[in-house]
């Protein structure tokens, strides 16, 4: 069954993280600069296995029905991710380059190329799926209004007059060569039959020979050709005829199926938290309720009488009324506190001999330090992620490891989780209910006994902000238009573009599988199709799709894809948008030649990219031969104005490109 099958895969991925965790730790501190290499293969080794982890917890987050194993698998997900971003900047730093060659790493943990790719998680695009099509839908709705829907910017586009004549030239070159091949052929085949006119005819066993010898070479061509295709089989070079094609079909049917169960499971964990929220609340809502009334009563009056007038409930920063449960037991640490204090009061001259004691060893440990430190100089910094993965571990160990998968083969809500999770939203809502009750009763207690008024206390005034350093508030040019119109007057315009089903898997290509060996010889050595994929990844995939790690991972705010024409820059664009599911805008200078002419123009450019990217989060702004923004002299036929954004183009570094 499949549910055994995705929570073994979750069970040993568990254990696997166990592993990485201790080797990550161990990376955590300071080393000395001859162990720069070692810290730099352990941590890239780490860094494999993390995405061994992610790969594998992606697929039980997507194909897992149970809701709640899957909200613990998607915090650990996000987290497992968070990491890996985190070590590419580290690894980056220490390598100073943006490359990391994985080639050795991969062959000693025994990996395939494809597991080395950084895995870009599948609920990115499909809980973004149905906005994604609405927003296609309003795109072609948009240029079907306006006649445009049959332009298309491909490479099937009008050629120019030049252009054609290069291609008819091409290709008339081309044919003037075959006709020759042909003619030289005919004239060599020509000569033949002349030579062999007047040579003596074969005998009848000459004959037979040569018709045995062609015989013979024709079968070992065909022998040759066929083990040359066997061997193209064997290596995963052609497809094999003799598969079943039909099992993607089905494979992708039944993710479908998995799909539309996971819909139905999250329908019923609503319902039921639904459902064990209205039982917590009317059987158990009451008896809470009075509960912390009295608790709270009862340390009010002990208050009271200890001190001689009302005590103050805690602020909400120092815990509220919940603090007042832990009330004895910070009495008890006072008293302890006092006791020693007490003890330090009898022997005070024993006291300042340790003090200047200790003060000199300080200053020998604060010496010692800082010539170690000036001997150590790699140092990484502490992770963000790693605490919330180790606690997503536990968290596993200690609900979901001691149940029995098998007394759940559908993936049912576990209930008693469902009630123990409701009771604890439910306990905390009345204890902020309560909570406002008393401090009125409380008050009211006060103006009773203690004739103090309601408001007499004098609020401290708020101490103004000074001008210096406000952040001026951005005008917005266009404050009685909605986001529908916005978005169709870029489309129109061309800016918003209609994004291809590019995906990175589409891309074909593995990472470099010599990078190592090759790096001795050429200091950066190219990077493989695999790499750029796992730096765009890294870089902008994964925060532009991925919450937790766009909120606390290091971010990157803008990519330079460089390389020689048609080496596939644009289809990696496309890929990037396509993967994160964002609204994809172009700005490149021929793209927005004679539109929003002028400055004002240019500002409200400016303006419409700023507002409708904020509003259709997240955003992909591409600007192709960027290089000609800062020329300092544009050649005169160039009426593209390729310049013309490099001063606004500062209001850009709020987005990812």
């Amino acid at each position: 069954m499949s549910f055994r099958t995705y929570n073994a895969l979750w069970t040993g991925t568990q254990d696997e993280l166990g592993g990485v965790l201790e080797r990550d730790q161990e990376l955590q501190g300071t080393f000395n600069q001859d162990q720069r290499n070692d810290v730099v293969y352990r941590m890239r080794r780490v860094y494999a296995q993390y995405i061994q982890a992610a790969r594998k917890l992606d697929t039980c987050h997507d194909l897992i029905l149970h809701p709640q194993k899957r909200k613990l698998i998607r915090k650990l997900l996000d987290n497992t991710l968070g990491r890996i971003v985190e070590m590419k900047h580290e690894m980056a730093g220490l390598d100073l380059s943006d490359i990391q060659h994985m080639d050795d790493v991969m062959a000693e943990l025994n990996l395939t190329p494809k597991d080395m790719l950084v895995p870009v998680p599948k609920y990115v695009r499909r809980e973004r799926l149905e906005l994604i099509n609405q927003r296609n839908d309003f795109i072609d709705e948009c240029l079907r209004r306006a006649g445009l829907e049959s332009v298309e910017e491909d490479p099937g586009s009008a050629l120019s007059v030049t252009e054609a004549i290069a291609i008819i030239q091409r290709h008339e070159r081309a044919r003037q060569g075959r006709a020759a091949a042909d003619s030289r052929r005919e004239m060599i085949a020509r000569q033949e039959r002349e030579r062999s006119r007047g040579k003596q005819q074969l005998s009848l066993e000459g004959a037979v020979v040569r018709l045995q010898s062609y015989t013979r070479g024709m079968l070992a061509r065909t022998q040759v050709r066929e083990m040359r295709h066997q061997e193209e089989l064997f290596l995963g070079l052609r497809p094999d005829p003799s598969l079943n094609r039909t099992w993607d079909a089905k494979l992708a049917a039944a993710r479908d199926i998995r799909y539309k169960l996971q819909n139905e499971r999250s329908k019923e964990m609503e319902a039921v938290t639904d459902r064990m929220r209205t039982k917590v609340v009317y059987e158990d809502g009451t008896t809470l309720m009075a509960n912390m009334e009295d608790k709270i009563r009862e340390w009010i009056f002990v208050k009271k009488h200890e001190t001689g007038k009302f005590p103050d409930i805690p602020d909400e920063e120092e815990g509220g009324s919940s603090a007042i449960l832990g009330q004895v037991r910070q009495e008890e640490e006072e008293q302890q506190e006092a006791q020693m204090l007490d003890r330090k009061g009898k022997s005070s001259k024993a006291a300042k001999n340790e003090e200047s004691e200790r003060e000199k060893a300080r200053e020998k440990d604060k010496q010692r330090k800082k010539k170690e430190d000036e001997d150590r100089v790699i140092c990484l910094k502490p992770s963000v992620f790693v605490d919330d993965i180790r606690g997503s571990c536990d968290k596993y160990q200690d609900v979901w490891e001691p149940r029995d998968v098998e007394c759940n083969p559908k993936e049912h809500p576990e209930e008693d989780m469902v009630e123990a999770e409701q009771r604890a939203i439910v306990e905390y809502e009345i204890r902020r209910q309560v909570e406002y009750l008393m401090r009125q009763e409380l008050q009211k207690l006060k103006e009773d006994v203690e004739g103090e008024k309601k408001g007499s206390k004098k609020k401290k005034r708020m101490k103004k902000g000074g001008k210096k350093g406000r952040k001026r508030k951005e005008k917005d040019l266009t404050p009685d238009r909605t986001t529908e119109s916005l978005f169709e007057e870029m489309v129109l315009n061309g800016i918003i573009k209609k994004i291809p089903d590019v995906k990175l898997d589409d891309i074909h290509g593995d990472i470099n599988l010599v990078g190592t060996e090759t790096v001795e010889l050429t200091k950066f050595p190219y990077p493989a199709m695999g790499d750029i994929k796992n730096i765009l990844t890294e870089y902008v995939i994964l925060p532009l799709g991925v919450e937790a790690v766009h909120d606390a991972a290091p971010l990157v705010k803008s990519v330079l894809i460089g390389g020689p024409r048609s080496c596939g820059k644009s289809v990696l664009v496309q890929a990037v948008a396509h993967e994160s599911g964002a609204t994809l805008m172009d700005l490149t200078a021929t793209n927005i030649v004679g539109r929003y002419p002028g400055k004002s123009g240019l500002n409200m450019l400016m303006h419409l990219v700023s507002k409708v990217g904020r509003l259709l989060q997240p955003t992909v702004i591409v600007i192709d031969v960027a290089d000609k923004m800062f020329l300092k002299k544009v050649a005169k036929t160039d009426k593209s104005d390729p310049r013309r954004l490099k001063g606004d183009a500062k209001i850009l570094e709020e987005y990812w490109c």
